[in-house]
């Protein structure tokens, strides 16, 4: 078998395969024996934008023989994580002066097709506001692995949150005094993530550079299919 691996042909873009098993003999004549052989392979989903969560891919395979073909397919479904980010604050209706408590809240999102890896939280807090030091904190659901404040901009990181898992983070800040009345301050995070634990890691497979992790960051192979941040 490992000389008709070794002059396999592969198709482009590593889309198809095709061996050539020559003469197969089968000695054994009793025909209430079943006779089989078995080819594994993988195969890995590409970093396109067609293949979004829940996607049915059908994978066929056909035999030639002396005489005629045979065919067979299976399906897979493309997984993808889904991540949301809820950002809400404890007093929305707040003077200048007061003291407010800002949470918030990672999850996957309804639907949500697999574990989410590598996350990191970006959430830069607004001028009308003074965040009130040491009150940054990590509440409830995953820890992350790092949260800190760079002058106004808080950020956070996670290896992964799987399926089900939710992370909550705190802080408290005080609106400044010379706010406008009735003047709306939108806070906003924003999350960014991947499809698979590590960053950078090279394709899966040696013939499509697309057979990577998904991203972010549209600069990362892929381009726009790197669609992975959400925001809140």
């Amino acid at each position: 078998f490992a000389s008709i691996l070794a002059n396999a042909s592969i198709g482009a873009n590593g889309s198809s395969f095709t061996l050539n098993f020559g003469d197969i003999i089968n000695s054994d004549r009793n025909s209430a024996t079943t006779e089989t052989f078995v080819i594994t392979y993988q195969a890995a989903s590409l970093n396109v934008a067609a293949n979004t969560n829940g996607r049915v891919q059908a994978n066929n395979a056909v035999i030639t023989f002396d005489g005629g073909q045979a065919s067979g397919s299976t399906n897979a479904t493309i997984v993808v994580p889904v991540l949301q980010v809820t950002k809400t604050i404890d007093s929305p209706n707040a003077d200048a002066g007061d003291l407010v408590t800002y949470d918030i809240v990672i999850a996957h999102a309804p639907g949500s097709g697999a574990d989410a890896f590598d996350l990191n939280l970006t959430d830069v807090v607004p001028a009308e506001v003074i965040y009130q030091a040491g009150t940054l904190a990590h509440v409830g659901g995953v820890a992350p692995a790092s949260l800190n404040i760079t002058g106004t901009t808080i950020t956070a990181s996670y290896t992964g949150l799987n399926i089900g898992q939710t992370s909550t983070l705190r802080f408290q800040a005080r609106v400044r005094d010379d706010v406008n009345a009735l003047q709306t301050v939108t806070n906003t995070a924003s999350v960014a993530y991947t499809t698979l634990p590590g960053s950078g890691a090279p394709s899966l497979s040696p013939y499509n550079a697309l057979a990577v992790e998904r991203t972010g960051n549209p600069n990362d192979p892929g381009g726009l299919a790197n669609n992975l941040i959400v925001s809140g």
